[in-house]
């Protein structure tokens, strides 16, 4: 174990450049499922499971009538935990050398309590309208503290953006903090209602093959932002580790899920979107790997990052066509995760055959300075559109819409980029 940053460690222009790629695809899936309808003809294209245009095929009814198998759509927001990895160890590092292990622990687990607890907050807007309907008393608890978190973020954004017109400095710093530990705090919350409402459906399931259909404590509120943080929190007890103990961790952590999932566990993960507390093992995995195989990479170890990305996707394709491994995205299993991950190193791995050609007009770098941003606003700008639009959206408007917002998101990423201002979580 090593808490030294590699001398070497300097930012690599091909990780900017994968983020910008990821950011981008993923911006893309949003307007398509904002205009699902319009684009039936491509559907598949942005749809997951079974519904999605297969790259993996898998086996249709393998376990309480689900569906093993990867879709196109499927693929990247792994692609973004991936490229998180890339970089978390040396961010770790370099937190621990400039404030101590300790403050670089409590740093970066703020930083992903607040990713899910900010996640989590935002789908909980979705629950203010029952509570302005006058359902507080019917809602499960966890509806309640979803919907109060919502209530909070709100107010802590209006003092955040209060606070870019305000000159003092002192201000600006409150708002920030106050944001930020806000959202963290709602991140605990949110963690606490995930597994206690795990632990309902757990102990109704207990001797049986069925699922607990209601609940006190709700809990549902998880997706893409939540998972990442639960990825990066989950993998920081092992952030010192060199690259074999997180090779280690992975296989066993990866082996320990497979297991559950394969033997009649897969129902405990595959109840919440992206898995839960239970997949987030999966997830984990991917950011460690990524980790992992930058370690190999940048250590010289070329033929081993290849061979192991490379590997990753055939074991795990054969794994599951041939062996009948269930593969999922909603339940964050190994073999997809594995797959995955070879994926994204063997595409990170290409680009970085570019790092000598830097010209001027750096798109995908300037899209990958300010991810969190984007994602947020094109999640909101969506929300926004399918309330006013509805469905059976011409497709010459949903084009020009479309167009129209990547046009708005490239100006902001290149304006922020100029200015050298990014804006992270």
């Amino acid at each position: 174990m090593s808490n030294e940053l590699p001398k070497n460690a300097a930012r690599e222009v091909s990780i900017d450049r994968l983020r910008g790629l990821c950011i981008f695809i993923m911006v893309g899936s949003v307007l398509l499922g904002m205009f699902g309808d319009t684009f039936m003809a491509i559907g598949g294209l942005f749809q997951h499971g079974d519904k999605g245009w297969q790259v993996v095929p898998g086996n249709a009814n393998f376990v309480n009538g689900g569906y093993s198998g990867i879709a196109f759509a499927d693929v990247f927001a792994p692609l973004f935990i991936f490229v998180i990895g890339l970089t978390y160890c040396d961010s770790f590092r370099s937190r621990s050398q400039k404030f101590g292990a300790k403050k670089a622990y409590f740093q970066m687990a703020v930083r992903y309590l607040a990713l899910i607890g900010f996640g989590a907050a935002v789908d909980g807007c979705e629950m203010l309208l029952d509570v302005f309907d006058g359902k507080w008393a019917e809602m499960p608890a966890g509806d309640r503290v979803f919907s109060v978190a919502a209530i909070a973020l709100l107010l802590t954004l209006i003092l955040l953006g209060i606070s870019l017109f305000v000159k003092n400095d002192k201000f600006k710093r409150v708002a920030s903090a106050t944001f930020r530990y806000t959202t963290a705090v709602i991140g605990v919350f949110t963690l606490i209602v995930a597994i206690a409402s795990l632990g309902e459906r757990i102990g109704a399931a207990f001797g049986t093959n069925t699922l607990y259909e209601g609940s006190v404590f709700g809990g549902n509120v998880w997706d893409t932002l939540p998972n990442i943080g639960l990825a990066g929190l989950l993998a920081l007890p092992f952030a010192s580790f060199d690259k074999w103990g997180r090779l280690t961790v992975v296989a066993v952590g990866w082996t320990a899920l497979t297991i559950l999932y394969q033997f009649n566990g897969f129902a405990i993960g595959e109840w919440m979107l992206e898995g839960g507390i239970v997949g987030g093992i999966g997830w984990c995995g991917i950011l460690l790997m990524g980790s992992v195989l930058r370690d190999f990479k940048r250590d010289g170890n070329k033929a081993w990052f290849w061979a192991m990305s490379g590997g990753m996707i055939i074991v795990s394709v054969i794994l599951i066509t041939l062996c009948g491994f269930v593969a999922s995205k909603r339940g964050g299993t190994p073999v997809y995760c594995m797959f995955c991950t070879g994926v994204g190193g063997l595409l990170w791995g290409v680009i970085a055959l570019l790092d000598n050609w830097q010209p001027k007009f750096a798109f995908f770098r300037w899209w990958g300075g300010s991810c969190f941003l984007t994602y947020v606003l094109t999640l909101v700008f969506g929300f926004a559109m399918e309330a006013a639009m509805g469905n059976g959206t011409p497709v010459w408007l949903a084009l020009i819409i479309g167009v129209a917002w990547y046009a708005v998101m490239s100006v902001m990423n290149w304006l922020l980029a100029r200015f050298d201002k990014h804006i992270r979580m």
